[in-house]
């Protein structure tokens, strides 16, 4: 089945979003449904026999309110896009569009797996020793212990099934790995997250979230957002210096370019990290970033591609009630 993709959504739609899903049509053979204003897609002349074109009238713009633009615009991109996957008619979504929007529709639209209480984004981190999957990076700035259960046993299943960790480690981001350490939330998880069976090696700092000690990366929406737009942040600091210093220390061409090709791995905008999946809503749904240009894309959309084959919603779906009785 075809990867939906949200043309009109991002802050390069629609050209970065079409380039993208020809890419990924080209290089993986994934079939897509651009959904967006189809005049606007007919002037890319578009002709791969792997591209379908869906039209939506209208966009929910990047500065919307995100419920807002979703019941006032049922003709919108993400929200036809996400009525799509909803009949059967593509096996997941894609959208670089307004977060929100993108969460709003999908919940409303999908709703949430039975049991789930609420559904996080799953983001990955690159660190010294692979990357990792920071759970929740957004969707949930207020978060009771039963919820950060099902983040972990979320963010396991896909860890396992999607990028094939045999036995994912989980961490809980924490002031301090001492037993006991923490607000009030997070001590209480900890409790939940010794009895629930997973392989949770202990509380993570924040020096110790690059070192590769975890797969699995727990916290609440507002804390997992500060963290990751911090760490994009300093990402784009180090580059940056690290460039200024290449050219002051007069290095060539070749090893400027070799320098970069060694360290791409590790910038949090790299494109091979690209796309968040929304776990816990009843479908396969990627959020990339707002930014995200064709290469980004076409790696989201083969993660969505990935996800759905993977069977991980399935497991999702048929694990929850054992983590509902186990908190």
């Amino acid at each position: 089945m075809p990867v939906i993709v949200d043309a009109m959504g991002g802050d390069h739609a629609p050209h970065e979003i079409v380039k993208g899903a020809l890419s990924a049509a080209q290089e993986f053979g994934i079939d897509v449904v651009l959904v967006g204003k189809e005049p606007e897609l007919a002037k890319f002349g578009i002709n791969n026999p792997h591209i379908q074109l869906h039209h939506a009238e209208s966009a929910v713009l990047m500065h919307e309110n995100p419920a807002r633009a979703v019941r006032s615009k049922p003709d919108s991109s993400i929200a036809v896009a996400t009525r799509l996957l909803k009949a059967g008619r593509g096996a997941a979504l894609v959208s670089a569009g307004n977060t929100g929007a993108v969460m709003a529709s999908a919940f409303l639209e999908l709703g949430a797996v039975k049991g789930i209480d609420r559904p996080a984004i799953a983001t990955t981190i690159p660190t010294l020793d692979g990357s990792l999957i920071a759970i929740d990076c957004g969707a949930n700035v207020d978060c009771k212990p039963s919820q950060l259960l099902e983040f972990a046993h979320m963010g396991s299943l896909y860890a396992r099934h999607v990028l094939g960790v045999a036995i994912p480690r989980i961490g809980l981001l924490n002031i301090g790995t001492e037993t006991g350490k923490g607000n009030a939330l997070a001590k209480e998880t900890q409790k939940l997250l010794r009895a629930s069976g997973l392989e949770f090696v202990g509380n993570v700092e924040g020096t110790q979230i690059f070192k590769g000690v975890v797969d699995v990366l727990v916290t609440d929406g507002f804390v997992g957002n500060i963290f990751l737009k911090t760490s994009e942040g300093l990402s784009e600091m180090f580059f940056h210096a690290l460039d200024e210093a290449l050219k002051a220390s007069g290095a060539d061409g070749a090893v400027a370019e070799t320098v970069a090709k060694r360290l791409e791995r590790y910038s949090c905008s790299n494109p091979a990290n690209s796309g968040a999946p929304l776990l816990g809503v009843d479908g396969c749904v990627i959020i990339a970033h707002g930014a995200s240009r064709a290469d980004t894309i076409k790696n989201a959309i083969a993660l969505g591609h990935r996800y759905s084959e993977s069977g991980a919603l399935q497991f999702i779906r048929e694990a929850c009630p054992d983590w509902s009785a186990r908190a």
